[in-house]
């Protein structure tokens, strides 16, 4: 019973793993002018899945299991509920704001930019269902906290960005006048 369960599931990985071509240049194509087009590197594309040689030998991936998954999701869409109805000073109720959903191939490309244990937005992360992907990235030290607290700490950390915003520099989407980050915003 237990080899034909590790058959099913490896046959799902693979079927996963080819849903989408991440070598395919398309998906990481920017236009540059009014003829000219740039193709950034994907993070899915020839990665072999390992932990890069930067990690350290004991780095390990924190399962995403469903109640992980499910309180990322609590945390963003309750956040982001708050700019919806124009609770938060600065921005107008939202005139549509979908709720997230989890996507496991999207979360499959962020692994894969975690085990190159660099703080760094990798260039591309497209999908051919999400086109623009974008991405947030932090990190944690310590282990004296639950996960679950790190984890909810860390996304009101990405959201307080909004405190470096307003809704018409939203708009207009330019560099911070006084040259303040805002590269997590969860809006």
């Amino acid at each position: 019973m237990i080899r034909n369960l590790s058959v099913l599931f490896l046959f799902t990985c693979i079927s996963f793993a080819l849903s989408t071509d991440f070598c395919n240049r398309d998906l990481c194509k920017r236009q540059t002018g009014p003829q000219t087009f740039t193709y950034m590197k994907h993070i899915g594309c020839r990665h072999n899945g390992r932990n890069a040689n930067t990690c350290p030998r004991d780095a390990k991936i924190l399962p995403m299991s469903t109640k992980r998954k499910n309180l990322i999701l609590k945390v963003h869409n309750r956040l982001r509920n708050k700019v919806a109805l124009g609770l938060l000073p600065g921005f107008p109720k939202a005139a549509r704001m979908p709720i997230l959903r989890w996507d496991d191939e999207l979360a499959y490309l962020a692994e894969l930019n975690v085990k190159q244990c660099q703080m760094k937005h990798d260039e591309c992360r497209n999908t051919d269902k999400f086109k623009y992907a974008g991405q947030n990235s932090a990190y944690t030290m310590g282990t004296t906290q639950k996960n679950s607290v790190r984890i909810m700490k860390l996304i009101r950390a990405w959201f307080s960005e909004h405190e470096n915003a307003t809704a018409s520099f939203m708009d207009k989407y330019r560099d911070h006048p006084q040259g303040r980050v805002i590269g997590h915003l969860l809006l």
